[in-house]
């Protein structure tokens, strides 16, 4: 299955020529032609060595790969939902149980309202999840940022995530 993108162009030419034409001119002109198409096939074997298709965004795969990387033996590393963090979440009208509805001073005539949290902020400063490191656990700098980069390549683009770590 490896071989599957494996195609020798300037070979499948060849042996859709006439055999009439196979002389060694039609063969250096065939080979010519066919060369644009070999290095395109190369460029696209390099690129498809080159992804990493061994780890995925779930969050099995996420806790198995840094498990891997930063704790093989005891594999105490989780992946865990983040708590909704209120102060980072909107402004409410207690009275009404209804997000405060701030409009935009910009565009006095347009009136759009838009969500506002304590930041200034449209609610967005919350992690959507969280990785716990055991207590105890120490990781050196250049180690969380392998981490950080790690998570970030693996993670879908829209979440966020937090490192924190566990109870002793």
């Amino acid at each position: 299955m490896k071989n599957i993108y494996n195609i020798s162009y300037t070979k499948a030419a060849l042996l859709l020529s006439p055999f009439i034409l196979r002389k060694k001119v039609m063969l250096a002109l065939l080979s010519a032609c066919m060369r644009p198409l070999e290095s395109l096939n190369e460029r696209f074997g390099e690129y498809r060595s080159s992804v990493d298709a061994s780890v995925n965004c779930q969050v099995c795969c996420l806790r198995g790969m840094l498990n891997d990387h930063f704790d093989y033996y005891k594999r105490r590393i989780t992946v865990r939902t983040a708590a909704l963090n209120r102060d980072e979440y909107l402004l409410w009208q207690e009275q009404y149980h209804k997000p405060v509805m701030i409009y935009n001073r910009d565009y006095p005539d347009t009136y759009r309202p838009f969500l506002l949290n304590g930041a200034g902020r449209t609610g967005d400063e919350n992690a959507d999840f969280e990785i716990v490191l055991p207590a105890g656990f120490k990781l050196s700098k250049d180690e969380r940022n392998q981490l950080i980069s790690l998570v970030n390549s693996h993670k879908l683009a829209s979440k966020k995530f937090i490192i924190t770590y566990g109870q002793h």
